[in-house]
């Protein structure tokens, strides 16, 4: 009864979904009002735990990470062979940064993140009409906690990709179309970037107090993982104090950092299968758009050629998150444990934003100290020999290298690009095809995705 239920709580989801994507006066056209609401904070809660739709488990195309960010990165490149008969033409239009993104399949990825805001908003939405009792409390504070959480980790996801690199002179540009509720008749406006982020932040701020301090699932969102994206959030700003505040906060909960030493670098995965049972995760989510052909694909998609010399031979990472492939290295090493790119959040992160945020702050011998605590664990037993006496200028440029070389295709790299960007720090991407070289600048508007026409068409 209770599995018959929720699936109809999710058939009246799935036609406010339809409503709000649809392309002919989806406002003349009410959901069926037959379909089951939400009556319990079980229910509620069961929405939340949709983690298709929350989390992008499994193999499917739904999740709040859009693809789109790491496909135009540059810690892969592929062959001429693969790219003219693995890529359909919109995929080919991401790997080179070609025009033609604002229609080709583009509205999957925004729709995906927007499912998850409206789900979230639904749970939001109906637990406010209910009663917070003695009795029922606890699950009141984690379903409404755990659907403000939901819904800010899906507008900061989409604002690392449709909206501008943050900085002084963005800060008044236009960000995301910020929903509030699930009513599809609700007055929209497109927000300013500033406006955006300080959305992103108040949703974790209040999500905070409802939380758990730790996961009991690690699909559910809890304080130790809204500390990690306040951290996430406030480095994308560029407020390293902030930053460096949540991190600690995250930290000073019981943590787990993996000894690589452990792990068996001849397994196909190396990591065991799901995301929530890696001891350094903490929130469990993968990227949108999981597809065999789809440009990073590990079945093809081969590493930066410079990226995997740059691993040090003792360094366990060079066999755990590379495999030997025809033409290059293919990556191995999702923290999912499959060909599923794990693009949640880990405890690996929240170390290295706490040593980049030490060192951007003059304090080196700290940073070092947090960094080395961290590789330490990913090298050879007994062969690490600890950084020590370097500037923090030489600090900060180990910690960016290292910080690439530990999250790769995370779905974190482009949005490092992008803050790279306002540091005068900026990379000029190359992708050589068919004998034809494409090169995206620092100064290029195509950091910034477009947005879907059939999006801008409804805003």
């Amino acid at each position: 009864m209770k599995r018959t239920l929720l699936g109809h709580i999710f058939l009246f989801i799935a036609g406010l979904v339809f409503i709000a994507c649809s392309k002919t006066k989806f406002l003349d056209t009410p959901p069926n009002r037959s379909l089951v609401v939400p009556q319990s904070l079980a229910d509620l809660q069961g929405i939340l735990d949709q983690d298709g739709v929350m989390n992008a488990a499994g193999y499917n195309n739904g999740g709040p990470v859009p693809f789109a960010g790491e496909a135009s990165s540059d810690d892969y490149f592929l062959t001429d062979a693969s790219y003219n008969s693995m890529l359909s033409v919109p995929f080919q239009h991401y790997y080179t940064w070609s025009d033609g993104l604002e229609t080709d399949g583009a509205v999957t990825n925004w729709n995906s993140a927007f499912q998850t805001v409206l789900y979230a908003n639904t749970a939001l939405d109906e637990v406010k009409k209910m009663s917070r009792t003695s009795d029922n409390a606890v699950t009141y504070d984690r379903v409404m906690g755990g659907a403000i959480f939901f819904r800010a980790h899906a507008y900061y996801q989409l604002a690392q990709v449709y909206a501008l690199p943050y900085g002084p002179s963005t800060l008044n540009s236009a960000g995301l179309p910020l929903r509030r509720s699930s009513d599809i008749t609700e007055n929209l406006y497109w927000a300013t970037l500033t406006e955006t982020y300080q959305f992103i932040l108040t949703d974790l701020l209040q999500a905070l107090p409802l939380l758990p301090k730790s996961p009991s699932l690690k699909t559910r969102p809890s304080q130790q993982a809204a500390y990690a994206l306040l951290a996430r959030t406030y480095l994308v700003m560029g407020n390293y104090e902030r930053a460096l505040s949540f991190a600690d906060s995250c930290l000073s909960l019981p943590h787990q950092l993996s000894d690589f030493n452990q792990l068996d670098p001849s397994a196909s995965f190396p990591f065991e299968f799901g995301s929530h049972h890696h001891p350094e995760v903490i929130f469990s989510c993968n990227m949108s758009g999981y597809n065999s052909n789809y440009p990073m694909s590990p079945f093809f998609a081969l590493a930066d050629s410079n990226l995997y010399r740059s691993f040090a031979n003792s360094d366990l990472r060079k066999t755990l998150f590379f495999m030997p492939a025809t033409d290059g290295q293919q990556f191995k090493g999702s923290y999912e444990g499959s060909g599923v790119f794990f693009a949640g959040i880990a405890i690996d992160e929240i170390y290295l934003i706490k040593a980049e945020c030490l060192a951007r702050l003059g304090e080196a011998e700290p940073a070092l100290h947090t960094v080395n605590s961290l590789l330490v664990m990913r090298y050879q037993a007994g062969s690490y020999i600890n950084y020590m006496g370097l500037s923090a200028e030489q600090t900060l440029s180990l910690i960016l290298s290292e910080r690439r070389k530990e999250l790769l295709f995370r779905g974190l790299r482009w949005t490092d690009l992008r803050r790279y960007l306002s540091e005068d720090k900026g990379l000029t991407l190359l992708r050589n095809i068919n004998g034809k070289l494409y090169s995206l600048k620092p100064s290029d508007a195509r950091y910034t995705l477009p947005i879907p026409d059939a999006v801008k068409a409804f805003h």
